[in-house]
């Protein structure tokens, strides 16, 4: 599949692929990829069924891996670095251990290679409440949101990918449908059992229950030569709630 991507920084620099969660884009890494491109080639990725990409009824670890090695190969890249948050760190985890010898530098933002109970229940029932059909803006649809979503932040991350329809209504940029089937494959645990010897980082949120100490087995063995940063006063969407905190942490582990 030919992913969408957007480029900026030097052609002839260290190329580095950023790759965003569930139900993101490309867009939403962007302060990353400004940060990062004054020294290297920065790519940043939608992936299947998100974002500007193709939609598939397959989006399993193993066609979203094939999708970033196709994407490497097609823009003749001889190694890459990586950055994946949430959902995306699971792919950029997975890619690293399957395509090693193609990796520089691996870094995980708030996601461990372990299997989770659903994080997105409300937003699930967001989604069914929100009749794309009737609803007549993104201000109608946040306030629906609202009431079925505690943190208004999430609310408005997802409401980004409401796109209006040429005719009437709205539409999910994402392939919700697809997503919704294949939601219990996303959140479980595909990232096997070799290992990554290259320099990994792993960032954290202090306030997020994504990476917690009982994870950190799981993480050694997979990726012997990590260390791990654990931010302050930020949860699960920490590129955005400190994006000068994470930039640097991210711009110092690739300069080292």
């Amino acid at each position: 599949m030919e992913l969408y991507s957007r480029i900026i920084g030097p052609a002839d620099a260290e190329p580095v692929v950023i790759i965003h969660g569930l139900f993101g884009a490309s867009e939403n890494l962007m302060a990353l990829g400004k940060a990062l491109a004054e020294k290297y080639s920065v790519h940043i990725l939608d992936v299947r069924n998100h974002g500007k990409s193709p939609h598939s009824d397959c989006m399993t670890y193993e066609s979203m891996v094939n999708d970033v090695q196709e994407y490497r190969l097609r823009h003749s890249l001889p190694y890459i670095s990586l950055i994946g948050h949430s959902m995306g760190g699971k792919i950029a985890m997975k890619y690293s251990l399957t395509y090693p010898n193609s990796v520089n530098r691996l870094i995980v933002a708030d996601i461990a290679p372990v299997a989770y109970s659903s994080h997105h229940v409300s937003i699930f029932r967001a989604f069914d409440a929100l009749d794309l059909g009737k609803v007549v803006s993104r201000s109608e649809a946040l306030k629906i949101f609202s009431e079925h979503i505690d943190e208004p932040s999430v609310s408005q991350f997802l409401i980004k990918s409401l796109d209006k329809k040429s005719d009437e209504g709205f539409e999910w940029r994402f392939n919700l449908r697809v997503i919704r089937e294949s939601y219990q494959h996303i959140i479980d645990d595909d990232s096997g059992s070799s290992s990554f010897s290259g320099p990994v980082l792993f960032i954290s949120g202090d306030q997020s229950d994504y990476v917690l100490a009982e994870h950190r087995a799981r993480i050694m063995s997979l990726f012997p030569n990590v260390v791990s940063k654990r931010m302050q006063g930020v949860g699960h969407w920490l590129h955005a709630q400190k994006p000068v905190v994470f930039n640097n942490l991210c711009l110092r582990f690739l300069d080292s």
